[in-house]
């Protein structure tokens, strides 16, 4: 196997990204408005428009993605990690910048849903962490946490809590 100095790996390019990971639906997103579609490909969310048949972009982030979800208005994407000890990346969706780096689920994401106003966003964790957290995207602090029942069912998160 080739071994890289710094400054090689540094002069690497990611042009296109090949393949899809999801173990659920919570992988993808889409905001018909911008003809978009989110997926979960390893550590990266692969933006793709659907009208023009090609990538737009990629997001990434230090573990794998488990959930994402973007917001109504479109503005804002939001990724959920897998593994130990996950973070929840939400970034603005036009320039990609990190708006917010959340910690707080100790196995990984499983869901993501932002309020309808984009002012909140609630992240549930897997199963093993039983773990609701509600976080407030104006100051970036988390706002609740609650216990969960293991046997939520999937398609129930949005409607219970927007």
């Amino acid at each position: 196997m080739p071994r890289y100095t710094k400054s090689q790996k540094e002069g690497l390019k990611i042009e296109t990204i090949l393949g899809l990971t999801s173990f659920h639906n919570s992988a993808h997103s889409t905001d018909l408005h911008q003809n978009l579609i989110l997926y979960a490909a390893g550590c990266f969310v692969v933006i793709f428009n659907s009208s023009e048949n090609r990538q737009m972009g990629f997001l990434q982030c230090s573990k794998p993605v488990a959930s994402l979800q973007i917001s109504e208005d479109g503005s804002m994407i939001a990724a959920g990690e897998r593994g130990h000890q996950p973070s929840t990346v939400v970034w603005d969706a036009t320039t990609h910048e990190e708006l917010f780096h959340f910690k707080g689920h100790r196995y990984g994401v499983g869901s993501l849903c932002f309020s309808p106003q984009g002012d909140l966003l609630v992240t549930c964790g897997f199963k093993p962490d039983k773990t609701l957290l509600m976080w407030d995207l104006m100051t970036g602090e988390k706002v609740a946490k609650c216990k969960i029942s293991p046997d939520l069912p999937k398609g129930l998160f949005h409607r219970l809590f927007f």
